[in-house]
Parts: C-alpha cells; sequence; structure tokens
C-alpha cells in the first residue's frame, strides 16, 4: 500500500470512528435518560434543578420577552449560556406560542438535556481524535468508551447548568492547541475557541489570553501568527470588558467577583441575603427587565437585578479586609481544604436519579478521585518523562500543562464548596493523559515503535 493510500485508509477508519463514537455516545446517554425519566417525581429532571433555578442564569420570561436587550445587560456570567437558553426559548415560542411558563421552563429544560447529550457524545468522539493522532485508533477507542462510562460525564450531562458546556469547550481548546496544524501557524481555530472559553466561563479573563501567548511561543508557532493570535483575541475581549465597564462599572462578572470571592474567605453570605433587592431606589419601571425584575419566573431571585451590583462591591469589600487580618497561613489552610474537596469524585456534587444507580460507579469514582488520581497523574507524568527526553517534548509539554494549571489552580483558589464540580473541566485531559501514558508502556515493554503525532 502506497503512503497516499495508507493515509487516506486511515482518513476514512478516523472519520468513521468518529462518527459511530457519536452514534454510541448518543444512544448510550439517551438508553439511561429514557430509563429513569419515569422514576423522577417530575418525570423530567434528574436533579431537582431546572435551569431557571440555577443561580447564574436570567429569566426565561426575560430571553423570550426581550432575548437581545436580556443579553446585553447582562451581568451575573458570561453570556453563552444564556445565549443558547435565549434560542431555545425563542425556537419554542415560535413552534408553540401558547404555552405557559410552566411548559416553557419544561421544555426549555427538555432541549437543554438534548444538546448536553450532543456535547457528551461528540466529547467522547474528541478524546478518539485527541489519543487517535498520537496513540492510534485502539488507544482512542478505549479512552472514548472511558469516558462514555465515566459516572461524572454522565453526571454533568444530565445536570442543567453550563458545566458540561464548559468541559466541552475546555476539552476543544485543547485538542486544537495540540493539533499539528496550530503548531504550524494555523491559529486561528484556536482564537475562536479561546474566545468561545472566555464568553462561556467567568474564569478565563484577559491574563489567559497572555498564558496562551507562551505557550504558542513553547510550541515554536510561528511569531507572526502568535502576534495575530493575541491581537485578535484581545480586541474582541477588550471590546466586549469595555461595554461591561461603561454599563456596569466591572470588568467581570458579579458571580465570578464578589460571590466567589467571599465563599474563599469563610465568610457565610450569599445573594440571597441581598439587602437591596427590595431598596426601592433600585426600581425602575422603564428599564431593562432584566436589570429590574426581582423574581424570574419561577419564583426564584433574579440575581442579574442591578441592585447585587452594589451588593457585590460591598461583598468584595468585606472579604479583602477578612483576607487582609486572616493572614497567610489562614489561606494556606483554606487552598488545602479546597483541594481536598477538588479531589472528590465529580459526581458527588449532589444526587442524580441515574448516577446514584450505575453498578460501576464506585470502582469509576475510586480511581478518578483523591490520593489514586493523583497518583497516576503523577506515575503517567513520570512515564512521559522517562519516555519522551528530547528537550523540544520537554518544551511541548510545558506548553500544554501551562492553560491546564491555570484551571486548576483558578478552580482551587476561586471558589470554595463545589470544587469537584470544577475538577470535571479538565477531568476529560486527565483520561487522555493517562491512556496515552498507560499505551507508551505497553509499547515499551513489547518494543514495538510508538505512533507519531498525526
Amino acid at each position: 500500500m502506497s503512503p497516499r493510500q495508507a493515509s487516506e485508509t486511515s482518513q476514512r477508519f478516523t472519520k468513521a470512528a468518529f462518527l459511530g463514537l457519536m452514534i454510541f455516545g448518543l444512544a448510550m446517554i439517551t438508553t439511561l435518560e429514557v430509563e429513569f425519566r419515569g422514576k423522577t417525581p417530575d418525570k423530567l429532571h434528574f436533579q431537582s434543578l431546572s435551569s431557571e433555578i440555577l443561580m447564574q442564569t436570567v429569566s426565561a420570561g426575560d430571553l423570550r420577552d426581550h432575548p437581545l436587550e436580556s443579553l446585553w445587560f447582562l451581568h451575573i456570567q458570561p453570556p453563552a449560556f444564556d445565549t443558547l437558553r435565549a434560542v431555545i426559548v425563542n425556537m419554542l415560542v415560535r413552534i408553540a406560542p401558547n404555552l405557559d411558563d410552566r411548559g416553557l421552563l419544561r421544555f426549555l429544560d427538555a432541549m437543554i438535556y438534548n444538546v448536553w447529550a450532543l456535547l457528551y457524545a461528540a466529547m467522547g468522539a474528541m478524546i478518539f481524535i485527541m489519543l487517535n493522532r498520537s496513540a492510534g485508533g485502539l488507544t482512542g477507542l478505549v479512552g472514548a468508551m472511558l469516558f462514555f462510562f465515566h459516572p461524572a460525564a454522565i453526571f454533568y450531562a444530565t445536570l442543567l447548568d453550563a458545566t458540561m458546556l464548559s468541559s466541552f469547550a475546555i476539552l476543544l481548546f485543547f485538542m486544537i492547541l495540540k493539533n499539528p496544524e496550530t503548531r504550524k501557524g494555523d491559529v486561528f481555530p484556536l482564537a475562536l475557541s479561546l474566545l468561545f472559553l472566555f464568553f462561556t466561563r467567568s474564569l478565563f479573563q484577559w491574563p489567559f489570553v497572555v498564558l496562551c501567548a507562551f505557550s504558542l511561543y513553547l510550541l515554536d508557532v510561528p511569531k507572526r501568527a502568535i502576534r495575530s493570535f493575541f491581537f485578535f483575541t484581545s480586541m474582541v475581549i477588550i471590546a466586549f470588558l469595555t461595554k461591561q465597564y461603561l454599563l456596569f462599572g466591572l470588568a467581570t462578572t458579579t458571580s465570578f467577583t464578589g460571590l466567589s470571592i467571599s465563599h474563599t474567605v469563610d465568610l457565610r453570605t450569599t445573594y440571597n441575603k441581598n439587602p437591596y433587592l427590595e431598596n426601592p431606589g433600585f426600581a425602575n419601571a422603564t428599564g431593562p427587565s432584566v436589570l429590574y425584575r426581582k423574581r424570574k419566573i419561577n419564583g426564584t431571585v433574579n440575581l442579574n437585578h442591578v441592585s447585587f451590583l452594589r451588593y457585590n462591591n460591598e461583598l468584595l469589600e468585606t472579604a479583602r479586609k477578612k483576607l487582609l487580618s486572616d493572614g497567610i497561613w489562614q489561606l494556606f489552610r483554606r487552598t488545602l481544604e479546597n483541594i481536598d474537596k477538588y479531589l472528590l469524585p465529580s459526581s458527588n456534587y449532589s444526587r442524580n436519579f441515574i448516577v446514584d444507580s450505575l453498578f460501576w460507579r464506585q470502582a469509576f469514582d475510586r480511581v478518578f478521585s483523591g490520593m489514586r488520581l493523583v497518583m497516576l497523574l503523577l506515575l503517567a507524568a513520570a512515564i512521559r518523562m522517562t519516555l519522551n527526553r528530547r528537550r523540544t517534548l520537554l518544551r511541548h509539554d510545558v506548553a500544554i500543562l501551562l492553560p491546564v494549571f491555570y484551571i486548576f489552580l483558578a478552580s482551587i483558589l476561586l471558589d470554595r464548596g463545589e470544587n469537584m464540580r470544577f475538577k470535571f473541566f479538565i477531568e476529560p485531559l486527565f483520561i487522555v493523559f493517562i491512556v496515552s501514558q498507560t499505551q507508551a508502556v505497553i509499547h515499551a515493554f513489547i518494543g514495538a515503535e510508538e505512533p507519531h503525532e498525526k
């Protein structure tokens, strides 16, 4: 077989395997949802949480009545998740204009489950692509199957918050970062994936852009391409942050600042304790509904209400004073406690009708948590350093590790209490790393030639 024929055969296999894994993933998560949905109290939710109840979403009523205005005046979180909800809501209104509020919320949540099912299937297929490039197709299939059966993946595919979207965006970013075409200077897809992260999750602020530019330098990407990457992403981010500052006087989101930092320093406070919510000074009948609606259509507090801007500033100031008074040792103690929470099984975030019934859950959770996970990652790193001693490869490994380390640090330093949920942001990357290095050891023992990055 000629090299060209071999390449064409490999490409056909990759496409067929990707499509097959997408179908398998969709079939698996759909089967689980159909099997367990009838056992839920409302015949829909696998937790007791609607996307309307979740802290950081704006009201579906505002997304229905004023979608563009609501997204423009959004300060509680980046706009990606609510943009998705706005698209779904307005599609539902066109299909069924007579839906009442309760019906609207049920259909909205059902549609989000379908979108998360697609992301779950896509992530398994993406793990196959990443492993197939460096370790071969069989290894890729093993990694994809581990992801599909991972209780945490099933858990967050059936949780109606933005964790699944965030994890998908992160995996997509690293898949593109490791793409050989990126190292050759094709950085536009990577720039788009970084902006996807920025508009999806608050922890991806402007320092991440600088870090990624440095990673591209370590990957030996042409300097002209690095400058283009930095300029394009910076201009978009600066434009958005300028809009936020002009509207709200802040250069990030309120969920990422006041509440998160107050949790970090152990202030026993919540957004439900906002003393300004009922203050007449924060009422404006003619202002944007998304800023002046006190309650969402299911009765929960609208955390995008304008009064939360002042409350957020007070929480920041109180947290700053407590941080200074507590000292370095208290901060160190809290960080260690956050790491302990981070290493808990990711599926322990809350009850889940599907995951709580999986007979393989305990085995997966034991491996992917605590010191077992730490030792697995350290062992994989030792294997990587032992089998790949070339200086160029070491630079490239550091280039990939830096953004991972950024996400890890942000997940333990910038919030407290939900750290095990944040672990799922990079847990698919753990699977890729552990499986690839396991394959490397097997090849070293049998004396086989290592597959090259394709």
